[in-house]
């Protein structure tokens, strides 16, 4: 967007030569005549197409030609957005002198809201700026006083611009301007969010692609006009800032997208400040190593499963399934005076001997299961528990049985050693 006195340079400085399409058709003799009005010297017995290339090397025509299509092209793309901004308030004003042709003109002493809503425009939330715009033309036609517009608007938000409205103080709902602010505000009506419309904009199911242009520019100028950016100065440093954002890492660039900074110095200083203030220390770590290796040293610091003894790596630790050794627990000493006096054996009575238990075939279950590691066995199974004697001179044996319902997988119940169930 090149300021006036460039386009004045420009315009001036492409009259002083001919255009593309009529170079080619000037004569030899005009050529000369080209070359003498600029002082460029051309050798005798030029040909006509070595004096061609000596002309346009010598005054650089193809820079010349560039600037003045792009000119063009700048113009034509100019009057084309007017002419659909105009088509736009045209259709608005034929859509309202309709209106008052069916329903008459809005009184000027009382208002009718009712009546007003049958005018108002189709609130889209993916288009709220559209909507706005459209509203206004309206409202201005049809010369609806402002004090009633913030009241026609609410009756025709919906989504997340009605609940931007629901959260305004009642008396600041009844401002437009604010109403508007804050709906806008409710679909990112900033130049962070019209930036990312611009840049992510697609095309819809559907849609020509002289629609997709028409919403580009239209998401272009939006762009612009939140940014504040009106002249040729102010969208250079725009452009550089952008670019200067893809180049600082991403938590400087939020950084500064929350600023809104529009000014390469100032978004230049403000990165440099960032990082000195969020810098590490020289030659100090972050405290645990870092939030991956501080989780480690957590769990085997912190009460968690310490890592596995080489050594023992290849001995298998006791199961709490396994059963009990018949030469240990309760009542067995291999270095006690106790002697069997059925097997004639150390350490155990008579009513603990594993001799006698497995001559008289008495079975003895034991269960196991612990709720704390095995839920589903400890609130599946039944255990019975009785006291059984093989003769009436013989001690009472604990005789415990688990029944299991066939969903659960033993090892719930547990034999003794050297005995099936």
């Amino acid at each position: 967007m090149p300021g006036q006195d460039e386009l004045e340079s420009v315009e001036e400085e492409v009259s002083l030569f001919p255009a593309r399409r009529q170079f080619r058709h000037l004569t030899k003799e005009q050529l000369e005549g080209l070359a003498e009005e600029h002082e460029v010297t051309v050798p005798d017995n030029t040909k006509k197409p070595a004096l061609i290339k000596l002309l346009m090397a010598e005054l650089e025509l193809e820079d010349i030609w560039a600037g003045e299509e792009k000119r063009e092209a700048r113009e034509a793309e100019q009057a084309e957005r007017e002419a659909e901004r105009s088509s736009r308030i045209q259709l608005a004003k034929l859509e309202v002198e309709r209106a008052k042709a069916v329903h008459g003109p809005a009184p000027a002493s009382r208002f009718d809201v009712s009546q007003a809503r049958h005018f108002m425009p189709k609130f889209r939330e993916e288009d709220a700026d559209t909507f706005f715009e459209a509203f206004e033309i309206v409202a201005r036609e049809m010369e609806w006083p402002d004090a009633k517009w913030a009241l026609l608007v609410q009756s025709s938000l919906a989504g997340k611009a009605q609940v931007a409205f629901a959260a305004l103080d009642p008396r600041v709902g009844l401002n437009y301007e604010e109403l508007k602010k804050a709906v806008l505000a409710a679909y990112g009506g900033v130049p962070e969010s019209y930036r990312q419309r611009f840049q992510n904009l697609k095309r819809r199911n559907g849609e020509s692609y002289l629609d997709v242009g028409r919403r580009l520019s239209i998401a272009f100028d939006r762009w612009l006009a939140a940014g504040k950016v009106f002249d040729y100065s102010e969208l250079r440093e725009l452009m550089l800032v952008e670019q200067f954002k893809n180049i600082v890492p991403r938590e400087v660039e939020v950084y500064l997208s929350e600023r809104q900074v529009n000014k390469l110095v100032e978004a230049s200083q403000m990165a440099d400040a960032f990082e000195v203030i969020h810098a590490e220390p020289s030659g100090k770590s972050r405290p645990n190593g870092g939030r991956h290796d501080g989780h480690r040293n957590k769990e085997v610091s912190g009460g968690g499963r310490p890592p596995p003894n080489k050594a023992n790596l290849g001995e298998r630790p006791p199961s709490r399934w396994s059963a009990p050794d018949r030469r240990s627990g309760p009542g067995f000493d291999s270095r006690s005076d106790i002697v069997c006096h059925y097997c004639h054996e150390r350490g155990h009575v008579k009513s603990r001997c594993p001799v006698l238990a497995k001559k008289e075939g008495r079975d003895k279950a034991v269960a196991l299961a612990l709720e704390k590691e095995y839920p589903e066995v400890f609130t599946a199974c039944v255990v019975t528990r009785s006291q059984t004697r093989a003769w009436k001179s013989s001690p009472a044996i604990s005789e415990e049985v688990v029944v299991c319902p066939d969903s659960v997988t033993p090892p719930a119940v547990v034999p003794e050693p050297g005995r099936p169930l």
